[in-house]
Parts: structure tokens; C-alpha cells; sequence
């Protein structure tokens, strides 16, 4: 059933959960079905784009239909119109293909629209064909404003009303979207929302392991207010 599933992913920042898309990346090339991510900011999907590249290595998602929406000046995204329409198109098989591919976009609502109107166009050449929707990055796509009025949220909003086949939500602070979905009463058609947390292994390196530099005195030093700028730093003492 379409729009059956929503999973959502815990994991701390910066712990590996580019790995998470990674394996989305390859379901999706063994079912042949093309897959939507979104993240926040231009320079972020565009990073994204090529940590997904490297890991469609050994897979059946082909490089070259993995897609940056982005059009960045001086970029090496950056394309014509025609060109960038024609890289969006290749994400998605014509009636009988099994390939597909990726289409990253960020946190934009011309953006998304270039998502949904794609969508929609490879909807009317294969009716009730599927897709899969992975939000990155979640708790900063969503819950944007209390009434929802942003253009990015109404255009969000009307790519996931596109029934995708299954929608990945992935975050290191899930807290404050997942009291807005239960506030919202959204669920799924059949399931319960599955809520899966990924713990590091030994090797992370997290904020609990950060420790302050010490003085002679072997008291600990703190930045404070204007100590570190364009011209470099000043310590008291």
C-alpha cells in the first residue's frame, strides 16, 4: 500500500548516518525504484550528492542517475535549464524500465517542486507508480512554523501527499518533530510509526568527549565574547 510506511532513524551528529541512505540507495536499485532525498541547504545536497555517488559503488544505482537539484554558481552543478531538467528526468524510468536513480534536493520550495512536478510527470507515464521519500536532516525540514504557512512546508507537504511507498525520516534530534506528528495524529495507513535509534561504536568522537584546554595553573579555559575572530584570538591572562 502506498504511503505504508514511515521509519524514523535516531543517531547522534556526524555518527555515520550517510550509511542509512546509502543502504536506501541500494534498496531502491534492487527494486527499481527511484528514491527522493531531501536535506538542508544548497551546499549540503550538493555534499550529499557525492557522498551517495561514492557509495553507489557496487550497487545497482548508477552513478550518473544520482542528482543534484541544486544549481549553484561556480559549482560543478551548475547547469542550464534544460540540462538540469533533463538530469531530473533520468532519475525516474520510463513504463518498462528497471533502472532509476536519486534526486537530492534541499530545503527550497522551487526545489521541491521541481521534485513533484517530476513526480507527477512520471506518475501520469505510469500510473500508481511508486517512489520512496528519505526527509534528512528532519527536525529542520519540518515543524519550520507553528501554522505551516512557509512556501517550503506547503510544498513539502504536497510532495509527501504523493503517496510515496515508503518514507525514511532521519535525525539526531527527533524530540521536537515526533511531539509534532503525534500532536498531528499522523500516522500511517496500516503500521505504527517504526522508530529505530543507532547507537556509535567505541571510535565516535562526541561532545561528552570534548574536554577544555588548561592553563600553567592547570585551570580550565573557556572562549569568551570577541576572543576569537577574522584576525585571530586573544586570551585574557
Amino acid at each position: 500500500d502506498h504511503n505504508k510506511t514511515i521509519i524514523v532513524y535516531q543517531a547522534p551528529t556526524q555518527s555515520g548516518k550517510s550509511g542509512v541512505k546509502g543502504v536506501g540507495l541500494s534498496m531502491c536499485g534492487v527494486l527499481g525504484v527511484p528514491l527522493i532525498v531531501v536535506t538542508k541547504g544548497v551546499d549540503e545536497s550538493m555534499d550529499l550528492c557525492e557522498k551517495l555517488r561514492g557509495l553507489s559503488v557496487g550497487t545497482r544505482m548508477k552513478r550518473e542517475h544520482i542528482v543534484c537539484a541544486s544549481n549553484k554558481k561556480n559549482s560543478k552543478y551548475k547547469r542550464s535549464t534544460a540540462e538540469k531538467i533533463a538530469e531530473i528526468e533520468s532519475v525516474f524510468p520510463e513504463k518498462g524500465e528497471r533502472r532509476c536513480g536519486v534526486l537530492i534536493i534541499s530545503d527550497t520550495a522551487p526545489q521541491v517542486h521541481k521534485a513533484l512536478k517530476a513526480v507527477q510527470e512520471y506518475r501520469r507515464k505510469n500510473p500508481g507508480a511508486p517512489f520512496c521519500l528519505f526527509l534528512d536532516e528532519v527536525d529542520a525540514l519540518i515543524c519550520k512554523t507553528k501554522d505551516g504557512t512557509q512556501q517550503f512546508e506547503r510544498a513539502l507537504d504536497e510532495l509527501r501527499a504523493q503517496d510515496p511507498i515508503m518514507t525514511v525520516m532521519i535525525s539526531a534530534t527527533p524530540t521536537a518533530f515526533m511531539v509534532e506528528m503525534i500532536a498531528a495524529e499522523e500516522k500511517t495507513w496500516k503500521e505504527d510509526i517504526e522508530f529505530i535509534i543507532f547507537s556509535p561504536n567505541c571510535d565516535y568522537f562526541g561532545v561528552e568527549d570534548i574536554k577544555p584546554v588548561l592553563d600553567e595553573d592547570g585551570k580550565e579555559v573557556y572562549l569568551q565574547q570577541n576572543e576569537l575572530n577574522a584576525k585571530g584570538h586573544t586570551f585574557d591572562g
